[in-house]
């Protein structure tokens, strides 16, 4: 026998001696698998009725209807028992199955005995009746085992009696020249040897009767089998035959010649392609279906025929380039899920100005607008959506493109559907820390569900979820999965505070602050070999909160481990400061005259929001307001033990930039805040809600560090108590924070108390030196404050001296940290001197410009000033040569400037053979250990090596010989956007923006020799910001260099670039752009405030900062900034103050009133928690007298005349109720849960005359 059943039918015709040419079998001929499946049907229908080989013909219908009855109940019974059994068969164990054969011979032996019993009683059988037997017969069938009915099959009667399917009712053997169609339950067995299915249950075939619903467990089948009815039921069956003109066809004799109630079938098609186009261009199918919809079922179009010509006709060859290099690349490769997400963003580019901006009637172009804005969205989010579902097809297990669908689909779903779903992915990856960012963002951004109370809910859960995993992995303190995910909790905790301390708790926010410093740096330590259990360290830690005494950062504060051991004693309970305690203030307030209800409430709840930050606890008196007082509840939740040192050390520094210090990177320093650290500290991602340091613009509503005396004692507190609980290397770094902390504090204040503090400095810095005399990180500190306070001869002094103690050879190092010692002294004396000639150079500069105006000098003079510089650039020298020829260090004398050529060239090609020797194998820097103070020996080294080039071969040759390695290290694969926890990458980079930085500092120092070459420096500044936008360094220098905001500029252009593309959004870099617009137009405005009117160059500036704002607020990476949107409350309402000064009237402040109340709905919707946006809001109202209360008019003339049963029937008719301004902004806050310290009704009671 063949493998292929189809080549072993007889022919037709009985004249076997006739041979035809063979023909190859249709099937065979195939090119899809659906024309298979019809092939192969067609040809098992026509073989049907042949004879088989080896088997009898079938006899003539003659029985009777009771052995039809008989034969069709047995048969369904057969094929029952045997499914029951074979999903028995697959459910059960092999030992439960062998008992159950086990059973089931016994129980046939005991049916063949009764089977004995009831043949002998045969005359009671057979007096029954015929139709009594049928009925029995079938109640049989349906509960016999499968015993029963092999026993039957195995009979000859029943295979005597079995009924073929042709003999049915419900198959009926058609001749398939006729053309029809019918439905054929027989598996095609030939897919077996076509596709190598190599048993039976492989082979599909067509079931049916299906007993419940497909998909859900048995149980459940039966129970939902009612709400699911099958098209072959027999109750649908039933009512299918009553409907008139339906004809059953039982018989082939009933079938009707054409009849347009069925559908016949070319036998000529052979391609399903064919058959397609037949169908739909056939009469009957065009009628149904319109153009769009045809082109849709036949797998093209998308958007309508108009719409897609439209598209097609205003593409410009940019866009349509894209688009289609984006189609090649995601058909080469459709598992980029980074280049799915760029083409799912790159729609907004395409629909910007093709389809809805297209209309030259400009007639009506508000409605337009209107209904073009309404349309761009839902066509922007459908088609968006609908890629995003190819995307996520072709990449199942992408959880970016599982974000990007719910993100998109945020307006679409409602929102207990779009939470659920969130719920159900974090479900699925509960240790992706990004996606729980991305949650808690949606959690507190999404306005409908938002409050204060859920947010924190779902925070405690994402909290409480991450540290089970922590758990689990705490048995290997250096494991990378544990060091990122503790990374990746401290994020979350960072973005918990800072949420809590801008909806306007801020005692919760500080109070988790202290909670967390105290549970992780000074916890006692336990006896126990394993430590204790979290929760046992909690329930320990609890009384010690419960207790009242100084938490870490107040007066007295000593510390868990310290008031574990004393929990009974209560003499050292913690005292307010009896500053703090005065309410002068409120009472100076309240006594001013001729102000508003608004404005006192204005200024008592901006006054309480600014003193009373402390949490209240120990001996304090109980305060009014209860949320002062945290409970251990409320941070029960959010305590995490911290077992990796560096995430400790990044706590502290959480810690102090949530309380508001902050960095600075000095010229010709190493890099504290380049990108690289900002990447790993996770700093470029807090959005504050103001500009830091001295920029006023906005309304300041939170305590500021260097204006609130009692928070910089706290800080103050804050590390003299943490700095000895840290281990070395984290010690000296504590230490140097703390000392630039001080000098900040200095450098703000005046007269005597700036004498006083730079005293107190020094005695700190002396006392830490006592404490390691050989830290040359404190001593190098030391000589940069005193460079601050005493001038450059006292710093020189100290550095000479300490060089002279350790004089280390540079070039003899072998380990990385020997090198950063050796050098660190050396480069500490270059910035020193550099330093110096930047002074004398900008002294000579100002003399310049002031003499030019007064009486120019003679070159004698100019001579003068010029040389001033020069014993600063021979000490420079002094120093590399000596650190390049790696010699014994003295001090430079004016004897020795012939030593200092000789020893140049060769200083100079050491350091070059060092260099080149050290980037061909870069050593990976300790960037977690170092951080925020990262040094590398290759930064150093060529550090050293430009400025000798500089004052000996001049300024381009160094900026040339530095790009040179630059590019060399650049080349090696670093990359935009490194990975965070990947160290080599981060020292790649940072050496990278190093090396950058160096080049701008020698062209700096050159421009300001010669303004002429300023050009250059801009041009490097512009490569600079394009490629280090997240540095700080280089964001502090946009101000200093391009000091203008032309849009011909192209770093004012690469900026606003960086706004739509989401890879490059860096909001430092936004904030000093708005810093620059703000400062362009307040120095025009301030000008022009006697005239209250803007010039039209103040309007060009106001212009230029509102269009860049809005830009900034329609991108997803900036729009939930607070900075952005109170700035463009800002700017609104600077354009409404002078109208109104302008045109007062009722109308127009009516207008800027609902104008300000939009822009706060708008703001809301994306940053709902910002207390300071509601704040804002009141302020500008208050200013054009629009922040007023809800009142109620009288309606009618007679309305106090009339009767008192006619004033309470016709009260409402008679009153009209006026909302007011400042209910509304304070209804909206309570129904967030938003802090308000000085309730409405507070403040009536503090108003009431006595």
């Amino acid at each position: 026998m063949s493998l292929f059943p189809a080549y072993d039918q007889k022919p037709d015709t009985e004249d076997s001696s006739i041979k035809e040419p063979v023909e190859t079998p249709q099937w065979l001929r195939n090119t899809s698998f659906m024309q298979f499946q019809e092939t192969s049907q067609v040809s098992e229908n026509r073989f049907s009725a042949a004879p088989k080989k080896g088997h009898k013909r079938e006899k003539k219908k003659s029985r009777s209807l009771s052995s039809q009855s008989r034969s069709r109940s047995r048969s369904s019974s057969r094929s029952r028992s045997r499914s029951r059994n074979l999903k028995k068969r697959k459910s059960k164990s092999r030992s439960r199955s062998r008992s159950h054969k086990r059973k089931t011979k016994r129980s046939r032996s005991r049916k063949r005995s009764r089977s004995r019993k009831r043949s002998r009683s045969g005359d009671r059988k057979r007096s029954r009746s015929h139709k009594r037997q049928r009925s029995r017969s079938r109640k049989r069938s349906k509960s016999r085992k499968r015993s029963r009915s092999r026993k039957r099959s195995r009979s000859p009667k029943s295979r005597r009696k079995s009924k073929s399917p042709s003999d049915s009712k419900k198959y009926v053997k058609i001749d398939m020249s006729d053309g029809f169609f019918k439905i054929d339950p027989k598996p095609d067995k030939t897919l077996k040897f076509a596709y190598g299915i190599n048993n039976q249950r492989g082979v599909p075939a067509y079931k049916s009767k299906i007993r419940g619903v497909l998909g859900k467990p048995y149980i459940e089948k039966m129970s939902h089998l009612e709400d699911f009815k099958r098209f072959h039921t027999k109750s649908f069956v039933k009512k299918f035959t009553k409907f008139k003109g339906v004809t059953m066809c039982h018989k082939k004799e009933d079938l009707p010649k054409s009849s347009p109630e069925y559908i016949k079938i070319d036998e000529n098609s052979t391609t399903h392609e064919d058959n397609d186009c037949d169908t739909m261009n056939s009469d009957r199918f065009s009628g149904f279906f319109d153009g769009d919809t045809a082109n849709y079922l036949a797998g093209v179009g998308g958007l309508c025929t108009d719409t897609e010509q439209a598209l097609k006709d205003n593409e410009s060859p940019h866009i349509r380039a894209k688009r289609l290099e984006f189609n090649a690349k995601l058909r080469d490769d459709p598992s980029d899920v980074n280049m799915w997400i760029q083409f799912i963003d790159f729609q907004d580019e395409i629909l910007k100005e093709s389809v809805f901006d297209d209309d030259e009637d400009i007639a009506n172009k508000t409605l337009k607008k209107k209904r073009g804005e309404v349309l761009r969205a839902k066509a922007l989010i459908e088609r968006k959506l609908a890629i995003c579902r190819t995307a996520i097809q072709k990449n199942s297990r992408s959880i970016e493109l599982a974000v990007k669908r719910l993100e998109l689909s945020r307006d679409l779903l409602d929102s207990k559907t779009l939470d659920q779903q969130w719920k159900e992915l974090i479900f699925v990856y509960p240790e992706n820390i990004d996606l729980w960012k991305k949650y808690l963002l949606f959690v507190q951004t999404f306005y409908i569900r938002f409050s204060v109370g859920e947010t924190l809910q779902a925070y405690r859960g994402a909290i409480m979820k991450l540290r089970q995993l922590q758990e689990e992995h705490a048995y290997d303190r250096h494991s990378d999965k544990l060091f990122q995910l503790e990374h990746g909790i401290l994020d979350i905790l960072s973005q918990l505070i800072i949420f809590l301390v801008q909806c306007g708790h801020y005692e919760r926010g500080l109070s988790l602050c202290q909670a967390l410093l105290e549970f992780n740096l000074c916890a006692p330590q336990f006896s126990s070999p394993g430590g204790q259990d979290l929760d046992e360290k909690i329930s320990m830690y609890e009384p010690v909160w419960e207790k009242g005494c100084a938490r870490v950062g107040e007066t007295g504060a000593m510390g868990w481990a310290y008031e574990f051991q004393r929990l009974h004693d209560m003499s050292r309970l913690y005292e307010e400061d009896e500053k703090a305690k005065s309410n002068d203030w409120e009472d100076d307030i309240l006594a001013q005259p001729d102000r508003k209800f608004g404005e006192y409430w204005l200024q008592l709840e901006i006054g309480r929001e600014q003193r009373d930050w402390g949490p209240v606890h120990g001996n304090c008196e109980e305060p009014e307001d209860r949320d002062r007082m945290v409970d251990f509840d409320v941070v029960h939740g959010f305590l995490v033990q911290f077992h990796r040192p560096e995430v400790q050390f990044r706590l502290f520094l959480v810690v102090l930039s949530l309380l508001g210090y902050r960095g600075q990177d000095t010229e010709f320093s190493n890099l504290s805040q380049s990108a690289a650290l900002q990447r790993y500290l996770n700093l470029d991602q807090i959005q504050d809600q103001n500009f830091a340091n001295k920029f006023k613009v906005l309304c300041e509503n939170l305590p500021s560090l260097y204006e609130s005396e009692p928070l910089t004692i706290f800080v103050h507190n804050l590390f003299a108590q943490l700095y000895s609980k840290f281990q070395e290397p984290y010690r000296t770094k504590a230490i140097l924070l703390w000392l630039d902390f001080e000098w900040q504090v200095v450098s703000r204040s005046e007269g005597k108390t700036a004498v006083q503090l730079k005293k107190d400095l020094k005695k700190l810095i002396k006392c830490l030196l006592k404490e390691d005399r050989n830290n040359l990180d404190v001593v190098v500190k030391f000589a940069q404050l005193t460079d601050e306070m005493d001038g450059y001869e006292a710093a020189y002094n100290i550095l000479v001296t300490a060089i002279q103690a350790s004089n280390s050879n540079f070039m003899k190092q072998n380990t990385e940290a020997g090198f950063l010692q050796a050098t660190l002294l050396y480069r500490a004396a270059a910035e020193l001197e550099l330093k110096q000639i930047v002074r004398i150079q900008q002294k000579n500069n100002a003399h310049c410009d002031i003499n030019n105006k007064n009486q120019p000098l003679n070159n004698q003079q100019q001579q003068q000033l010029d040389d001033d510089d020069t014993v600063h650039r021979n000490r420079l020298q002094w120093l590399l040569v000596h650190i390049g020829c790696g010699r014994k260090f003295t001090p430079y004398t004016p004897d020795k400037n012939d030593v200092i050529l000789t020893l140049g060239e060769a200083a100079h090609q050491a350091f070059v053979d060092w260099i080149y020797e050290d980037v061909e194998k870069i050593s990976c820097g300790n960037v977690f250990k170092m951080a925020p103070f990262v040094r590398h020996s290759i930064a150093d080294v060529v550090f050293f090596h430009a400025w000798l080039t500089r004052f000996s071969s001049g300024t381009h040759e160094a900026v040339q010989s530095v790009q040179a390695i630059r590019n060399r290290i650049q080349a090696e694969g670093t990359d935009l956007h490194v990975d965070r926890f990947d160290q080599l990458s981060l020292t790649k980079s940072f050496l990278v923006e190093s090396l950058d930085k160096i080049c701008l500092d020698l062209l700096s120092l050159h421009s300001l020799a010669n303004v002429v070459h300023k050009a250059q420096l801009t041009q490097f500044y512009h490569y600079c910001i394009k490629r280090h936008s997240s540095s700080k360094y280089f964001q502090k220098k946009l101000p200093l260099i391009q000091d203008n905001t032309s849009i011909v500029s192209p770093i004012w252009q690469e900026i606003l670039a960086s706004i739509q593309n989401p890879r490059k959004t860096n909001l430092a870099l936004i904030e000093e752009a708005c810093r620059i617009s703000i400062t362009k137009f307040l120095a025009v405005f301030n000008d022009e405030t006697s005239s209250q009117d803007i010039s039209p160059t103040g309007c060009g500036f106001l212009y230029k900062l509102s269009n860049l704002l809005e830009r900034c607020v329609s991108q997803p990476g900036l729009r939930n900034s607070p900075l952005i949107w109170r700035l463009l409350l800002w700017c609104a309402s600077i354009q409404m103050t002078t109208s109104s000064s302008r045109h007062r009237t009722d109308a127009s402040e009516e207008q800027s009133r609902e104008d300000l109340k939009v822009l706060l709905y708008r703001a809301i919707q994306d940053v709902p928690w910002c207390k300071a946006l509601y704040l804002d809001t009141a302020l500008y109202l208050a200013k054009i007298d629009q922040l007023t209360r809800t009142t109620t008019r009288i309606l009618g003339k007679n309305a106090e005349s009339s009767s008192d049963g006619e004033n309470d029937q016709n009260d409402e008719e008679r009153t009209q109720i006026i909302p007011g301004t400042l209910d509304h902004i304070s209804e909206l806050m309570v129904e967030k849960e938003i802090r308000i310290r000085v309730p409405l009704q507070e403040l009536d009671v503090l108003l009431e005359p006595v």
